[in-house]
């Protein structure tokens, strides 16, 4: 007998000799298409099945042997699907074993070169006694056992991915399969730390969760992830997850010691937030960076997060932030190296300062000390001030550089983008600028890194300084008062001394 139907072909060969006698065999091969399939937005290129089934006609033996190729489904890849069935006494408590190997399995970027699986079927009872994959760089395996085809018993699980190394402590249940499922408590170690969760969900995905993790290496698991790791150091966290994927809220409060973010080192990082109604409130982050450093905020932040989508999350440009910042002793070198501001400095910063406005527009008020400042080539000890942002650009109200025998005073401003959102360029070169410096000291500061054929210049200085025009074509004014001037010389013997008078620089000519 020969029929087709969606896309496949099939054969039935066989009879029926007597009650206790019978064989048939069913071949089917093609490309099965049918609104199931279509409904599901699963395809596939070939399908093959050879069945057998022969003896007694209330409990036949069974035979299966199929094979699915070029399975597909949005991000979600198998190359070949093979299956084996045997089963002795097709009844309401058979008995037989299934065999399964996958080649090719891909998710997203994700891919294991096999998947192998074998176990056997008892009545109702259904059991994985070997289910492993791996590819170039992971592997895992699992055992398991389902009872009537709505409980699934994980009775042990390995997996080395990357260098992590995941083991399952104890065995754990996975209740009511058929109408979501709830998972009793799982604990697993990976590495030397330790991860236990208690889930469980409902066919809609809505989702209750409860993760606790303690001493993992953030480090090891972001480096499976990503390629330069974003964040490292041991983690100890709580994370609790409610309601839909597409409309998640959730709950951490974790702890990071001994770690890095970015470029900046820490020796704790302590952070509080929770997500509900497309709001992100950051409760505390706070990082200490060693005995005496450390950083705090607080804020919030919106943002649309949904799982069922990519990305995940987004935020856009004109939603409405907050955020309070406090920090002592923050090095401002890598901090500024990471925003792609082209600026060499080095120092130690105080900052309390507050942010709002929007993703693409902040605004920031800040109040500043700054210690052990190098910018480019020039010393200074302290740096206070008023430091505001907005539109585009950087205010400095009242400033005051002072050191050894050094005391300026200033205010001015300078083009900078420091928009959330991704720019070209964060210091544009053809906007307005304005600086005014004016000020005393006893070593023209500002000035003896770049008079490198000058030993020393010793004297009293006073300056009034001005620059204005953009970044890429400044015009510079200003004058130099200069009393009882000295400069020692590279290989000249006596010094210059006695140096009085006034240097004028007049639309960047001295």
């Amino acid at each position: 007998m020969t029929f087709e139907s969606s896309g496949l072909k099939a054969y039935l060969l066989g009879g029926i000799d007597s009650l206790q006698n019978s064989s048939f065999q069913l071949l089917v091969n093609g490309k099965p298409k049918n609104k199931i399939l279509d409904s599901l937005r699963i395809s596939s290129d070939t399908l093959r099945i050879s069945a057998r089934i022969s003896g007694p006609i209330l409990s036949p033996r069974l035979t299966l042997n199929a094979t699915l190729g070029g399975l597909k489904r949005d991000n979600f890849h198998i190359e070949e699907l093979h299956t084996l069935v045997s089963i002795e006494e097709l009844t309401a408590n058979a008995q037989g074993e299934w065999y399964l190997r996958c080649t090719d399995f891909t998710v997203n970027d994700y891919r294991l070169n096999n998947i192998w699986a074998n176990g056997s079927i008892n009545g109702e009872h259904f059991e994985i006694n070997s289910l492993s994959g791996k590819n170039d760089r992971d592997r895992f395996e699992l055992s398991a056992k389902m009872v009537n085809y709505d409980e699934l018993l994980i009775s042990a699980f390995a997996a080395d991915i990357g260098k992590n190394k995941i083991r399952l402590q104890s065995p754990f249940d996975l209740i009511g399969l058929t109408s979501g499922a709830a998972v009793s408590p799982a604990v697993f170690s990976i590495n030397d730390g330790e991860i236990s969760m208690v889930l469980s969900w409902t066919p809609k995905f809505e989702i209750d969760a409860d993760l606790q993790i303690v001493n993992i290496s953030a480090g090891k698991i972001f480096e499976n992830l990503a390629q330069n790791a974003p964040i490292q150091g041991l983690i100890s966290a709580r994370i609790l997850f409610s309601g839909a994927l597409h409309q998640p809220v959730f709950s951490v409060d974790a702890v990071i010691n001994d770690g890095r973010a970015a470029a900046i080192k820490f020796k704790e990082l302590s952070l509080k937030c929770r997500f509900e109604n497309g709001l992100l409130h950051l409760e505390e982050a706070n990082t200490l960076l060693d005995s005496l450093a450390y950083t705090n905020l607080s804020g919030h932040f919106p943002l649309s997060l949904n799982f069922l989508e990519e990305p995940n999350f987004r935020y856009f440009p004109d939603d409405s932030l907050f955020l309070n910042i406090a920090t002592h002793g923050l090095w401002l070198g890598p901090l500024l190296s990471k925003m792609d501001i082209p600026l060499k400095l080095n120092a130690k910063a105080a900052v309390f300062a507050q942010m709002n406005g929007t993703y693409a527009a902040p605004r920031l008020t800040a109040e500043i000390g700054i210690d052990s400042t190098i910018v480019d080539e020039l010393y200074f000890e302290r740096i206070t001030g008023k430091i505001l942002y907005g539109n585009e650009q950087i205010q400095f109200q009242d400033m005051r550089i002072s050191g050894n025998n050094i005391l300026y005073e200033g205010n001015g401003f300078l083009p900078l983008n420091l928009s959330l959102m991704p720019v070209e360029d964060r210091l544009p070169q053809n906007k307005r600028l304005m600086l005014n410096l004016r000020g005393s000291d006893k070593n023209l500061v500002y000035l003896s890194p770049y008079l490198t054929i000058a030993e020393s210049i010793q004297g009293d200085f006073y300056t009034e300084f001005e620059m204005t025009g953009t970044l890429e074509k400044p015009i510079r004014n200003g004058r130099v008062q200069v009393k009882n001037g000295r400069i020692v010389l590279q290989d000249v013997d006596n010094p210059i001394t006695n140096i009085n008078g006034n240097f004028t620089l007049v639309k960047n000519i001295l």
